[in-house]
């Protein structure tokens, strides 16, 4: 007897929360997937003025992708507030989910 294993749709299991920090925090924005083939994880983000759309893990050194896919931002900047998606792709597609995140200064009010 023989079992056929096919593709398990992409799944986001755990997807980012909106976090709100002070600045100097390190913060971690949350992107767990699951799917076969194993599914990839890209972060990106865009500020509040709409100006940029980048992959975060790309364009600092304080922005990192862990391994289990969370993204991982050290020294938070003001600048650093927008909103942030995990963008997770397999074969069988594509899913988005997406989180605000504030970077307040320290004497700034939620």
């Amino acid at each position: 007897m023989f079992f056929i294993l096919s593709d398990i749709p992409l799944y986001i299991n755990t997807p980012p929360k909106d976090t709100v920090a002070i600045v100097g925090e390190t913060v971690q924005l949350e992107c767990v997937a699951s799917g076969t083939p194993t599914p990839t994880v890209m972060w990106r983000v865009t500020n509040k003025d709409g100006s940029k759309d980048v992959d975060v893990t790309s364009s600092s050194s304080r922005f990192r992708k862990k391994s289990t896919g969370a993204l991982q931002v050290t020294n938070g900047m003001r600048e650093d507030s927008g909103t942030y998606t995990c963008v997770t792709r397999n074969a069988e597609g594509s899913k988005n989910a997406s989180a605000e995140l504030k970077i307040l200064s320290k004497y700034q009010k939620y």
